[in-house]
């Protein structure tokens, strides 16, 4: 047995109702910005990954990412977006290019503060966690 968690909630109309509009977008004609922020609004609340890398100097890097997914559990597959940046990769893409590894860590609201302060751009050989406390 179910129940509606949320008297707001309705059931889709049944067949034969008149369809519900839809909106198209023309992302030839949207900015980078504009379809970022299209289609990150798409899934709400995002996560955020998280993501601690150590360079095959021992330097431990950590960054968010708000891009990031899970493909697949009998093989477990996880997909990160790594924006690319002119000149050099970003440390968290050339971590894992380096040794293979990297580790995918749930934001808990209490480390929401050190998480954005991972946010910079800091050199490679600078440890961002050592700086988020």
């Amino acid at each position: 047995m179910t129940v509606t968690p949320e008297p707001s909630v309705r059931a889709l109309p049944e067949r034969g109702s008149a369809p519900r509009p839809s909106r198209h977008f023309d992302f030839s004609i949207l900015s980078a910005d504009a379809r970022y922020r299209l289609l990150a609004s798409t899934i709400m609340p995002r996560p955020i990954a998280w993501v601690v890398t150590c360079s095959a100097d021992g330097v431990v890097n950590a960054a968010p990412y708000s891009f990031f997914n899970l493909f697949g559990a009998d093989r477990p597959v996880v997909a990160l977006g790594i924006l690319a940046r002119p000149g050099a990769p970003k440390d968290t893409a050339a971590n894992i290019r380096a040794t293979g590894e990297f580790v995918v860590n749930l934001v808990p609201y209490g480390l929401v503060e050190a998480m954005n302060i991972t946010c910079i751009e800091a050199p490679p050989e600078v440890d961002e966690t050592v700086l988020a406390g």
